[in-house]
């Protein structure tokens, strides 16, 4: 029942219906319901599918985090997780405990919950502040790194060295001497320089390191013609397809090897024959 939940909730973020803050809006978690309880039988309410939607949240945070704990790491098929040393799992596990349960079986609908929980883990940038003491988290970049297995979102060019602390020791000692009486006699134009220097320096460096993510998300688009956006821009303008075919096609093309599959095809009627045929073959699975 959790592949057909992500699925639904896909559908509903391909057709608009996602409210930032609140995972769905009011008619996202209507159609949600009444489609879910269709498909399985069960009856479910919108208070028990905001929490299956609230552990596979956690459940996905503790998996990225996980993977990105190292680099180079190994992938077993089999179970469908890390490969890795028994001592590289004792250590990691220390770290992250509640990763446990990954070392035997990774994480399931890998696809569907990237395009769910994408969003989410990108709000970071906006409510991080100087007092942290941390750079802002990583923006993750669709289609860097998407793969059938995983993807990973973690941006080496972004993360560049900010002494945080250092800058704000300039910037609190402007807002201290700013209650102070100074005249242009008292405190020389030098000094005066280097104290506003400080918030200046700190502003100007957010503003690289904003540039640079920006600048590495517009080359990672140019470069994956297979990313979803650039795939689903492509079959919406396929000839007479409605925005329900859109959503059926946007479940199948959630792979990449599928949306690299499609792009083979280079006329639009045998890219829309081979959608056809890859939507009835998921209904009869």
């Amino acid at each position: 029942m959790t592949t057909t939940f992500c699925n639904l909730c896909v559908e509903q973020i391909q057709i608009g219906n996602r409210s930032r803050g609140a995972a769905f809006s009011s008619e996202g978690w209507t159609n949600l319901v009444t489609k879910f309880c269709d498909e399985t039988g069960q009856n479910y309410d919108r208070d028990q599918l905001k929490s299956r939607w609230d552990v596979l949240k956690g459940d996905w945070r503790v998996w990225e985090q996980l993977r990105n704990l190292d680099t180079g790491l190994g992938w077993d098929a089999v179970k469908g997780t890390i490969l890795a040393t028994d001592d590289w799992w004792s250590r990691k596990l220390k770290e992250l405990p509640k990763a446990r349960k990954f070392r035997e079986k990774g994480l399931q609908n890998l696809e569907q919950l990237e395009i769910m929980f994408r969003d989410v883990a990108a709000t970071g940038v906006a409510a991080w502040t100087p007092s942290s003491n941390t750079l802002p988290p990583t923006i993750p970049q669709e289609g860097a790194g998407d793969s059938d297995a995983s993807s990973e979102f973690k941006d080496d060019q972004c993360d560049m060295p900010l002494d945080i602390e250092s800058l704000q020791q300039g910037h609190t000692s402007q807002s201290h001497s700013s209650g102070q009486k100074r005249t242009s006699e008292s405190i020389p134009s030098q000094k005066k320089k280097k104290k506003i220097g400080g918030a200046a320096m700190l502003d100007n460096r957010i503003s690289q390191l904003l540039t640079v993510c920006q600048n590495k998300s517009e080359g990672t688009s140019r470069e994956s013609p297979s990313s979803i956006d650039n795939v689903m821009t492509i079959v919406r303008a396929l000839p007479g397809v409605d925005s329900k075919f859109v959503v059926k096609a946007s479940v199948i093309l959630l792979k990449r090897s599928r949306r690299e599959m499609f792009l083979t095809f280079k006329e639009p009627e045998s890219q829309l024959e081979w959608l056809q045929e890859m939507i009835c073959w998921n209904q009869k699975k």
